[in-house]
């Protein structure tokens, strides 16, 4: 049966409210945003260095939601980005006045660029890679002269530079730690499970599932960042470990129980078990860790079903033991990983790599060959609207699959 119009209007109205709606952290992640992008455009009027929206955009790739990631990214991105300048900095000594060979090189830098930031573990700064790659092979196009073309690298230089800077000095005064983070998204599950033990309502049951859908979601990562910035004891982050992995089994036993037609607990155990987690999640948001948690059942409110003592057993083993890990039984020492290497596993056998680099690549040629030949310096931004564009519509591709 065909959905009625009028139902699809409101079905899209509210997932677009659904985009909307506020979440722990969105507040303070715009505002810590709007600050850089703020400081930034002040930094840029004062020393009166050019496009101050391409500076200040440069700002939305390089924050994350905790400091730890931030600031990485932030180093990275300049040391990467001083590399890039250096390199066609000293190519363009030798083909500035050479149009064939200044425009080959700009394709094979191009090329050899956008391969590395599809295949190698520079995805994660793609995006703007391919934007300053864009913005240095523009500036070489159009510069004539070598010190008017060192000069313009050196403020692509500062692009970067001078929202990095603001970057760091912003989330090391206001960032918030990666260790809050993950606090703070293990408090929203458990605060979940207990509304859906209580009887969900729709907008609730769609929250349950999606984080049911993530597991632990970045909390690993943020806990790993965590201990790399060894402002926390070792214990208490190996102790919110075992907290992320009793969580997922809290989410696992909370969905069975809420999914099954017939009550698997009864109504009491059921309150206070979501009383148990309430009062959890409320520790986690305070920035500790429940240990000892205690969660008994009276001999009188057995289970109905083998399916709801299986369910009530777990349930009680992951709340008795959130966030104490079990003890270590004596093993043979596993075996060592395979370092990680620059590049990703499929990097010279998936040719999506190799396709995303050329098509990328031959578009922004067509677009500089065109406005070259119609002698046209002013829509020169085409060139880099080709590879924002292309960057947007490859990751798209990628959330789509």
């Amino acid at each position: 049966m065909a959905t009625p119009a009028s139902n699809e209007s409101l079905s899209r109205l509210g997932a677009f409210a659904a985009l909307l709606a506020p979440f722990p952290g969105r507040l303070e992640f715009a505002a810590r945003l709007a600050l850089i992008c703020a400081l930034t455009t002040l930094v840029v009027e004062i020393y009166q260095t050019p496009e101050p929206a391409l500076t200040a955009y440069v700002a939305f790739f390089v924050i994350k939601p905790d400091r730890m990631a931030s600031i990485v990214v932030s180093v990275v991105m300049l040391v990467l980005v001083s590399l890039i300048i250096g390199a066609v900095l000293m190519i363009s000594i030798q083909v500035i006045d050479q149009p064939f060979w200044r425009v080959l090189s700009m394709a094979l830098i191009s090329f050899c660029l956008l391969f590395a930031a599809s295949a190698s573990r520079l995805k994660p700064i793609a995006a703007i890679v391919a934007l300053i790659t864009a913005y240095a092979l523009d500036l070489l196009g159009q510069a004539q002269i070598g010190e008017i073309a060192t000069r313009a690298l050196l403020y692509a230089w500062l692009f970067v530079g001078i929202p990095v800077g603001v970057c760091i000095a912003v989330n090391l005064l206001l960032g918030p730690p990666p260790r809050r983070l993950a606090e703070r998204a293990l408090a929203l599950r458990l605060r979940l499970a207990a509304r859906v033990l209580r009887g969900p309502d729709e907008k609730t049951q769609k929250a349950f599932e999606e984080v049911l859908s993530e597991g632990s979601g970045e909390i690993p990562s943020w806990l790993k960042l965590a201990s790399a910035e060894k402002t926390s004891p070792a214990k208490d982050i190996v102790a919110l470990r075992q907290a992320a992995q009793s969580t997922e089994v809290i989410l696992s036993v909370v969905e069975v129980v809420a999914r099954d037609p017939e009550p698997l607990l009864s109504e009491p155990v059921r309150e206070r078990a979501a009383r148990t987690l309430d009062d959890m999640a409320t520790i986690l948001s305070e920035g500790g860790y429940p240990v000892d948690v205690g969660f008994e059942i009276a001999d009188d409110e057995p289970p109905t079903s083998h399916l709801g003592a299986a369910a009530l057993r777990e349930l009680q083993a992951a709340l008795t033991g959130f966030a104490e890990p079990p003890p270590k039984e004596p093993s043979a020492e596993p075996a060592a990983k395979p370092a990680a290497g620059f590049f990703l596993p499929d990097a010279f056998s998936n040719p999506a790599h190799v396709q995303y680099a050329l098509k990328t690549t031959g578009a922004a040629m067509v677009c500089y060959v065109v406005y070259s030949l119609l002698d046209w310096p002013g829509i020169h931004t085409c060139l880099i609207t080709v590879y924002i564009v292309w960057q947007v519509a490859d990751r798209s591709h990628r959330i789509k699959k």
